[in-house]
């Protein structure tokens, strides 16, 4: 009843508006702790209803109007609306906030209006083709948790409380991170398992002789690992292999990349960002 997975790192945060978020292993997480108004259906590529149940798009694609669901509550039991989708954003939009990377796709929003509990209109001063994909995939965070204090230091921000169908439930610094299933989801589908078990393993190598042990059902398994030893017929034989957003053999359809954090005062010079990019060995 429980599935473990490995984590490469221990996430800095589990709010997945924060700066820190492209990292992969907060997503991973909170992605079972919060939901958004809408989610890819991976079969079709269309957008299917979520926390929502409909949206409206006007003519000249500024305003964007969803209608929420009715008698859905956080995991506190606290119910979930409109002026909780309004919080998300204005959070994401405040210059005090560390959610540079998510403003980036909000710069275009002059608005959001919560007329009624189950309204929200995002109000856009031009049009933007993504619009809809990003105010759809917003993970939607509680006021009433959020809204008091520091956003950048929150309490939440390690034991957050979120609307999906698992909830916090500990993080052992250094080890592991565990959520549990909610008996009181309020939604129709339910989760398979009890519990799951997130493994702070940074080295691939005891990562993988920790996966042939048995001790972890689930970690992503290098190239090199996965052309010799995954490729073994006693590997096969315990493990289920499989390839993730891609139809080559072996191949994950992710890039990696470096970001310079300019608020430390020896890379706020330009010419020392470019010495360390010119150390990488690239085209």
């Amino acid at each position: 009843d429980w599935i473990v997975e490995r984590l490469e790192g221990e996430p800095p945060t589990l709010n997945p508006l924060m700066e820190a978020s492209g990292a992969s292993s907060v997503l991973i997480v909170s992605r079972n702790i919060f939901e958004s108004l809408l989610e890819r259906d991976f079969e079709t590529l269309e957008l299917e209803p979520s926390l929502a149940e409909s949206y409206e798009i006007s003519e000249d694609n500024l305003t964007y109007t969803f209608k929420l669901k009715p008698n859905i509550k956080f995991s506190d039991g606290v119910p979930l609306t409109s002026g909780d989708v309004k919080f998300t954003v204005d959070a994401i939009l405040n210059p005090a906030n560390d959610t540079g990377s998510a403003r980036s796709y909000f710069s275009d929003v002059s608005s959001v209006d919560a007329p009624d509990p189950l309204t929200v209109v995002f109000n856009c001063s031009k049009p933007y083709f993504l619009h809809l994909t990003q105010f759809g995939a917003l993970p939607i965070l509680p006021k009433h948790i959020y809204g008091e204090g520091d956003f950048n230091t929150h309490p939440a921000n390690r034991a957050p409380v979120g609307s999906g169908v698992f909830k916090f439930d500990r993080w052992d610094t250094g080890q592991q991170l565990t959520l549990i299933k909610r008996a009181d989801y309020w939604g129709d589908v339910k989760p398979y398992v009890n519990r799951l078990v997130y493994k702070f393993i940074t080295d691939d190598n005891a990562a993988f002789q920790v996966l042939q042990q048995q001790q972890v059902d689930m970690m992503r398994v290098g190239s090199e690992k996965w052309m010799t030893e995954a490729k073994r017929a006693d590997f096969e034989a315990k493990f289920n292999k499989f390839e993730l957003y891609s139809q080559v053999n072996g191949y994950q359809g992710i890039f990696g990349w470096i970001g310079w954090n300019a608020r430390r005062p020896m890379l706020q010079d330009k010419q020392v960002r470019q010495a360390l990019t010119h150390l990488l060995d690239r085209d």
